[in-house]
């Protein structure tokens, strides 16, 4: 199975991805792969670096899939056409795939940069990426398939909220 996570930054998808990983489950993080190349998405990169970036995540989830594992995406899937394609690689591997989607209103996104400002939990996602992030975030309509979660919630519900779902997917 293949589950696919989708939020703006501060959604709490890598929160997520870890309370998941508790389940065993393979977690392929876009964001860790380009710190482990050096490149520190929070800043702005290059479209080529995220382009890279996805083509080790690719590889990534099609052998852990093809060992039968239960692969998280955690990335924003913020554009359709990356959902897609998500959608596409499970099917290459014989695997179904499932869209979870944090909504997370922009009052809370911009509270949880504010926080994370003060304490902080991960590089600080400046402006010039965080606005235009914002405006272009193409959310999944009812033609996507989604278990749809609120996003102010703590990380270990929406866990369970997500192996309840891909359990009664099986």
């Amino acid at each position: 199975m293949l589950v696919v996570l989708c939020g703006p930054a501060y959604s709490g998808k890598s929160s997520l991805a870890a309370a998941l990983a508790a389940f065993g489950w393979t977690i392929v993080s876009l964001d860790e792969i380009l710190r482990a190349n050096g490149h520190e998405p929070a800043g702005g990169l290059p479209v080529e670096r995220w382009h890279e970036a996805f083509d080790v995540a690719t590889e990534r989830v099609k052998r852990a899939l093809a060992t039968g594992a239960t692969v998280v995406v955690d990335d924003t899937a913020c554009y359709r056409f990356l959902r897609e394609s998500w959608r596409g690689v499970a099917a290459l591997c014989a695997a179904p795939s499932r869209l979870v989607v944090l909504v997370a209103p922009e009052a809370l996104v911009r509270r949880r940069r504010e926080n994370n400002v003060t304490v902080p939990l991960r590089p600080h996602v400046v402006d010039e990426v965080l606005e235009p992030h914002l405006a272009s975030f193409e959310w999944p309509d009812e033609s996507e398939p989604a278990l749809r979660l609120d996003a102010d919630r703590p990380a270990a519900d929406l866990a369970a909220d997500v192996r309840t779902y891909i359990l009664q997917a099986d």
